[in-house]
């Protein structure tokens, strides 16, 4: 509770704020959300109205809400083909659309974990794109600042650009 009055709420309330004073320009501010399905039900138990600062920025268009592991967990590297990983998917939908009122078209793995089997996964389940960890051991001198594609499946994916993440 102390943690949703003292940053969730007033972070909402500024992002709120910032769409709306910049929606009408010619670049929007836009953000996205990894949420998990615990972090919601939590929420629905002791903060239900930080359930609704996330409902109007979801009206905005302006804001993405990741799919992910229902749990925070790791399932996608457990040696089941996956099924843990797909069914807590499942799981976060649900509790997204029940909740938010949205469907997740991007999807981001525990703690931006990824790899083209993973991808693999994502694509077949439909997601439009991935976010991943912009590590400069991968990506070798090139730009966290591009889009690139999974091997294997063409997943989109976006890297967070981890210098500019941790100053702000």
């Amino acid at each position: 509770e102390r943690a949703a009055r003292k940053c969730y709420l007033p972070a909402n309330k500024i992002i709120l704020e910032q769409i709306n004073k910049t929606k009408d320009a010619g670049k929007p501010f836009k953000v996205a959300y990894g949420i998990s399905g615990v972090f919601l039900e939590q929420c629905e138990l002791y903060q239900p109205e930080l359930i609704e600062s996330f409902r109007e920025l979801a009206k905005t268009d302006c804001v993405e809400f990741l799919e992910e592991t229902y749990f925070h967990s790791l399932a996608s590297l457990f040696d089941d083909e996956r099924a843990e990983f797909i069914e807590q998917i499942k799981m976060h939908r649900k509790i997204m659309t029940e909740l938010i009122g949205y469907k997740p078209t991007f999807i981001e793995n525990t703690e931006l974990l990824f790899n083209n089997s993973i991808a693999q996964t994502m694509k077949k389940m439909g997601y439009k794109g991935t976010v991943s960890e912009g590590v400069q051991k991968t990506l070798q001198g090139r730009s966290p600042n591009y889009v690139y594609k999974a091997q294997g499946s063409g997943l989109p994916v976006l890297l967070r650009n981890y210098n500019l993440s941790d100053d702000i």
